[in-house]
């Protein structure tokens, strides 16, 4: 990263919410005081110098908006500015340069439209209205494009007639990508963009289809009941999670991108792939576990389900409110340090550098009570005293 950030630095949320400096321990904090809280998780951007997020900033006017910072809490600044309408979901383009939103600023009931806006905010953001009921745009990896879910209403069976459209992040334009599916409700690109994989429930049961980024050869890659669909890291393998005859209990397993070569490797619920593609993080019956892919070897985890992995793959951080608040540690579960933190959403993001971590902070020990997504250097942690043994996991939702 190109500027030093201090060790914990809570970063400043605005200025439409009233907020203090309060100290705690060495390190000066900004608490937001009277704000609405966050909406999704944020993100930081690709060469990890800035960090979007949405956020409602008063409950007396819950819409939240889009904001864009430095890593180093300075330059905040409102990238969607429309206080009467909800504007959430931001996403980083690849380059860093633009991030699309959802945004129900175009009157459609119940409905929302996609914006892409200039990361520097230099231009107001470009619409594209599309009727839709699936909010999350997703990047293709080149940043041309843009997929997204159309879903129009329940039909017949508890299913939707839906489908999915590629904008051109450019311009805006439309081109369909598959027709009219029933709860066409997921989907994520192949690394290298080629392809796209959905998740589809037909005749009840979830499938996943794959089609390529031009909308031909749209084929089915499994039979039934599969859904949770992942791509590993370099393309080449999808994990899912599927439920045989559809009874407990859930099980992952890994075929080739092509829908060839299916394996079971464990029962659990696929959670994501280890940055390096060797692992898979999955829960069973509340708890976390880490399988190795290539010998099925499976390890429970002190991490729970709110964890994300460092960008090497060696560590991974974690959420735990009974002891800590933010804890980290070693792939192989040793080393677990713990910062005591109050942390309000579960799942804390490292920077691309893996050097910091940013979370959701919500303190109550200053007598100050608000939001602040807050960063912390990995050094920081990393001085702390090791925890042994490994406590429960209990996440603050």
């Amino acid at each position: 990263m190109n500027t030093r950030i201090p060790r914990r630095w809570a970063l400043l949320l605005g200025l439409l919410a009233i907020s203090v400096w309060v100290q705690v321990g060495n390190h000066f904090v900004n608490i937001v005081r009277g704000g609405g809280g966050p909406q999704d998780t944020f993100a930081w951007s690709p060469d990890g110098t800035q960090i979007v997020y949405s956020m409602i900033m008063n409950y007396e006017n819950p819409h939240p908006d889009i904001f864009v910072m430095d890593a180093d809490g300075s330059n905040v600044r409102n990238l969607s500015n429309s206080p009467e309408d909800d504007d959430y979901f931001p996403v980083w383009s690849p380059d860093g340069l633009r991030i699309a939103f959802s945004s129900d600023r175009e009157g459609i009931a119940e409905n929302t439209s996609i914006y892409v806006a200039d990361a520097d905010g230099a231009a107001p953001p470009r619409t594209t209205i599309v009727d839709t009921l699936w909010p999350r745009p997703v990047w293709s990896p080149d940043g041309a494009s843009i997929a997204w879910l159309i879903m129009g209403v329940f039909g017949g069976e508890g299913n939707r007639s839906g489908g999915s459209v590629i904008i051109d992040a450019n311009t805006g334009d439309l081109r369909p990508l598959i027709g009219d599916f029933p709860d066409a409700h997921f989907l994520a690109w192949s690394p290298d963009g080629a392809q796209i994989a959905f998740q589809i429930r037909q005749d009840g049961e979830p499938k996943i289809y794959l089609v390529d980024a031009d909308g031909g050869n749209l084929h089915s890659l499994t039979e039934d009941n599969a859904y949770d669909m992942a791509w590993s890291p370099d393309g080449t393998q999808i994990a899912f999670t599927t439920r045989p005859n559809d009874e407990p209990p859930s099980e992952i397993w890994v075929m080739d991108a092509d829908g060839s070569n299916p394996r079971k490797l464990t029962n659990g619920s696929i959670r994501m792939w280890s940055p390096d593609g060797t692992r898979i993080a999955f829960a069973r019956e509340g708890e976390s576990y880490i399988l190795d892919v290539d010998s099925a070897d499976v390890r429970q985890s002190p991490g729970g389900p709110y964890f994300s992995w460092s960008p090497d793959a060696t560590r991974i951080a974690y959420a735990h409110s009974g002891f800590g608040g933010l804890c980290v540690m070693e792939v192989d579960g040793t080393n677990i340090r713990c910062l005591d933190v109050g942390l309000y959403l579960p799942r804390p993001a490292w920077s691309p550098d893996g050097q910091y971590i940013a979370y959701w902070e919500h303190n109550n020990n200053t007598g100050v009570s608000g939001f602040g997504p807050t960063v912390v250097g990995i050094d920081e942690i990393d001085a702390l005293p090791t925890v042994t043994p490994a406590p429960p996991v209990t996440p603050q939702s």
